[in-house]
């Protein structure tokens, strides 16, 4: 957990890094930003993270009973 957030703080220092040194300015940034939204709220990519978060809460449940079969 603490890589986790370890890298997301540089991801976004990294970016403010950018949006801030960039010649473009706020301008780029916006692009940049519309952009992220776009994939973000488009049903399709909704509809493939909620079917990995169900897959990868499965995955957890199942790893936690076999360590619980086996003792661990």
């Amino acid at each position: 957990m603490h890589k986790f957030v370890t890298w997301l703080g540089l991801g976004v220092l990294a970016l403010a890094a950018y949006s801030y040194g960039a010649k473009a300015g706020r301008g780029r940034y916006l692009e940049i930003k519309a952009a992220v939204d776009a994939v973000r709220h488009d049903p399709q990519v909704r509809k493939a993270r909620n079917r990995a978060l169900k897959r990868a809460h499965k995955a957890v449940a199942s790893a936690t009973k076999h360590a619980k079969q086996i003792g661990r």
